[in-house]
């Protein structure tokens, strides 16, 4: 009676353990992530201005997917952003210096002109489409645990005006290298884990 009640809160407890590793994991990433996309960013927007003796605007959307202990093959998605100014301009005396705006959602940049592109907010519509197979084979020397993923998921960035009216729209979806884009929209992508443990 003790030895399976002590199972029992010894299960109950590795369990508690593994939530919280997986919240830790995903918090420190999604540090790492949002420390990366800032430098990131500012890079981009020094490299633009130095390159084009500019001021440069320069705004970045990424969706990641992240680690996750309880679906490790799916992940799961999350969103950061950043911005940055950059002024490095030399205009000849009496001229305006250039001035440029870029915005990248994941791997698609688009270089706009501000006073042509008004737009107040980003409406983000996500979609998941997933197939889950596990099998397991087992035979007097062997056992072949078997973990089969199809993933198809899509993200549309809607950019309205300040009425709530569309400017633009851009459908991208997963790429095989873990990055959307939107020459990847109707993509699926497979993943499959095979573990064997013989006797």
């Amino acid at each position: 009676m003790r030895k399976a009640q002590a199972a029992t809160e010894m299960a109950i407890f590795a369990t508690l353990i593994l939530i919280a590793i997986s919240f830790l994991l995903s918090y420190i990433q999604r540090i790492e992530d949002r420390q990366y996309l800032i430098m990131e960013t500012f890079r981009r927007a020094l490299w633009k201005a130095n390159h084009n003796n500019a001021s440069v605007s320069y705004s970045c959307i990424e969706t990641r997917r992240q680690v996750d202990l309880f679906a490790p093959l799916k992940g799961s998605r999350s969103q950061e952003s950043a911005s940055s100014s950059v002024f490095w301009a030399v205009p000849k005396v009496g001229e305006e210096p250039n001035s440029l705006a870029f915005y990248k959602i994941n791997e698609d940049e688009i270089q706009y002109q501000p006073e042509n592109f008004k737009f107040e907010d980003i409406d983000t519509i996500s979609e998941t489409v997933s197939t889950e197979k596990f099998t397991k084979t087992q035979t007097p020397s062997q056992i072949i645990t078997r973990r089969y993923l199809k993933l198809k998921d899509t993200i549309t960035f809607i950019f309205k005006d300040k009425n709530g009216n569309e400017v633009m729209r851009i459908t991208q979806g997963l790429d095989e290298d873990g990055k959307y884009r939107s020459s990847a929209y109707s993509k699926e992508i497979e993943k499959e884990r095979i573990w064997k443990t013989s006797f």
